[in-house]
């Protein structure tokens, strides 16, 4: 009992420390950009394929994000001449043979890309192995691929602590996983992102760029499409003066490509940007129970958006703000079954060429690592090869900012994903209710309900339900008062970036985008991918056998079903589904295994390729 009191007052002054290191880092005078090629030996220990990691500061905020940088290949093109001997002696000349048969030229220069990974993910979402990575693959087709790590994920550098940044004998850069943030959501679409889209912009020399999401990466991807933080394209950070190369002050300026500096600080390379084709990947901006009209199975993680509603005030802002430990937990998992089991072959990563399913060895540890490691939250099993998941286990997944948790809360809420303002508003409004009702009924502890709980509700129960209060904010005088803030005095749609809702920016804009889902995904299921697809006007396509329809699924003759009763029994069906999908022998993805899977390279990034890729003319308005 007193080492256990002891050991936890160590663990409180350390925590303190901690927030005291992150504070002044924050107001300290931020690092130089610095950009770090990596050698072979960088790249084998590290196992990613990228050519150089760039660290760009950000100002103000006590962090630099990594930009992992994938040179973009040449392409061989065809050509048109016809070989032929014009001499005797071009007879033992076949130059011209080689010419008929093909050629290599300067690459078409293509959309350069930045891939953006999901919350609690990183850079090893797009490059697990050679055999499973999107950004190699983007690379060969000719694309200038910048996989962005924001603040707290991977490879980006805290200030605080220069020491960790990289390995004391190599050199080689190291990940890092913090135990306290003050971020959220909004820090990554508002600071961060922008930041890395006018660094890139400058660094490629490209206004027009493309973008790749996963998960809650492919969120950021479309509110970045549809002009959410619109004022951050054409006008660097404010919280920094802006410099064009002559060296004068151009702060107003909107269109010269130039340079970002403080006075004492090093410039950092900006350019205008925009993102003109985009791609997500097991993403959308609302997951409630009323956007898919009820048809399809309910996230595992709605049940847990009631978290906006209980939690301290404190935790809402300030250095003290603690993450959840997945990292580590993740690691955990590994190491155990590891321990237990043995680690999988890899003999399957060992090529750039995908690898037949029917082609591996099932071993018992790799059938037991298939079974054991996953969840379906992450991987169908026998969708992604059993090493390729211990990879994710152990480099691929960090901590979690519970400011961020709270904002991806209202995900599943009615009206979708809501700005960091509408969040606590809303969260505002489910205390009182949940007050105002305890003292009506006088009646001790009231719960909070999250969305996609199907368990009935006693209205006079007393219970205190956000659901309820967000419901009641998105009908009636609520609603009519969101409709004038999105105009301005004349009665004309505001731009974008005033929207509360951002699935009401992507209605509005209607951004060049292609939505992939997964069939047998719990985390972001397939008929919500489809809702935002249908309201952002974007092409969609779902990946797998889906479920089988299982006979007398149907409501009986003469039921007389309220419409929110019916749209329980369609999602109770939804998840029946969702469980026989683990059984019935056909071909199914999860969260990860889009890109991450076996089928990954030969089904889906092709298809992402061919989106990216295509050729615009007179404006965009004429697609090749």
């Amino acid at each position: 009992g007193v080492g256990a009191f002891f050991d936890g007052v160590g663990a409180w002054a350390a925590n303190r420390r901690e927030r005291a290191r992150a504070a002044a880092a924050a107001a300290a005078t931020p690092p130089p950009l610095q950009v770090v090629k990596l050698t072979d030996a960088d790249r084998e220990a590290l196992r990613l394929g990228c050519d150089e990691m760039h660290f760009l500061p950000v100002p103000d905020s006590g962090w630099s994000v990594a930009l992992l940088r994938y040179r973009p290949h040449r392409v061989v093109h065809a050509s048109f001449s016809t070989p032929c001997v014009t001499s005797p002696d071009a007879m033992w000349d076949d130059s011209d043979f080689l010419r008929g048969a093909g050629e290599t030229h300067p690459f078409e220069k293509k959309l350069p890309l930045l891939l953006v990974p999901g919350c609690a993910s990183n850079a090893y979402t797009f490059d697990v192995a050679p055999s499973a990575s999107l950004a190699r693959a983007l690379a060969k087709e000719g694309h200038d691929v910048f996989v962005v790590e924001c603040r707290g994920v991977g490879f980006s550098r805290p200030w605080r602590s220069p020491n960790e940044w990289a390995d004391a004998k190599t050199n080689t850069p190291r990940q890092h996983a913090p135990t306290f943030g003050d971020f959220d959501y909004d820090t990554y679409l508002r600071e961060d992102l922008p930041l890395a889209c006018g660094y890139v912009a400058a660094v490629v020399g490209e206004r027009r760029l493309g973008a790749v999401g996963h998960s809650m990466g492919g969120m950021l991807v479309m509110n970045l499409a549809s002009g959410a933080v619109e004022e951050t394209q054409t006008r660097p950070p404010k919280t920094r003066k802006h410099v064009t190369r002559e060296g004068s002050d151009d702060s107003d300026s909107s269109s010269a490509v130039g340079v970002i500096a403080a006075a004492g600080e090093d410039a950092l390379p900006w350019s205008p940007w925009e993102i003109s084709r985009s791609v997500t990947v097991a993403s959308c901006l609302e997951c409630s129970d009323v956007s898919d009209g009820g048809d399809g199975h309910s996230s595992t993680y709605a049940r847990y958006a009631a978290v906006a509603g209980i939690v301290p005030d404190y935790l809402y802002g300030g250095a003290a703000i603690p993450q959840l430990p997945l990292g580590p937990l993740s690691v955990g998992q590994g190491m155990a079954i590891e321990a237990f089991k043995g680690a999988p072959s890899e003999r399957a990563l060992e090529s750039d060429d995908a690898v037949d399913a029917e082609d591996t060895l099932k071993k018992d540890t790799e059938t037991f690592w298939e079974r054991n490691a996953v969840s379906l939250s992450t991987c169908y099993p026998g969708a992604t090869e059993p090493a390729l998941v211990r990879r994710l286990l152990y480099y691929g997944f960090g901590n979690v900012p519970l400011r961020l948790v709270l904002q991806m809360a209202t995900l599943f809420a009615p009206g979708g994903l809501a700005t960091r303002e509408e969040a606590l508003a809303r969260r505002d409004r489910a205390v009182r209710a949940a007050e105002a009702r305890r003292r009506d009924k006088q009646s001790g502890f009231r719960r909070f309900k999250g969305w996609g709980d199907t368990s009935s509700i006693d209205t006079d129960s007393g219970d205190a339900t956000v659901e309820e209060v967000v419901r009641s904010s998105m009908t009636g005088s609520d609603s009519a008062e969101r409709d004038l803030e999105k105009k301005d005095e004349k009665g004309t749609a505001k731009d974008a970036s005033h929207y509360v809702l951002y699935l009401d920016a992507l209605r509005a804009r209607r951004p060049k985008l292609l939505m992939l889902a997964a069939d047998c995904d719990p985390v972001i299921p397939p008929t919500q991918v489809a809702a935002t697809a249908r309201a952002g006007g974007a092409q969609y396509m779902c990946f797998g056998d889906g479920p089988k329809r299982a006979a007398g699924t149907a409501a009986p003759e003469g039921a007389d079903l309220k419409k929110s009763d019916e749209k329980k029994r369609h999602r109770v069906d939804g998840d029946a589904a969702l469980r026989a999908m683990l059984t019935d022998g056909g071909e199914h993805f999860s969260h990860y295994d889009l890109l991450c899977g076996r089928r990954a390279p030969t089904l889906v990034f092709p298809e992402v390729a061919k989106f990216l890729g295509r050729i615009e003319l007179f404006g965009g308005r004429v697609e090749l």
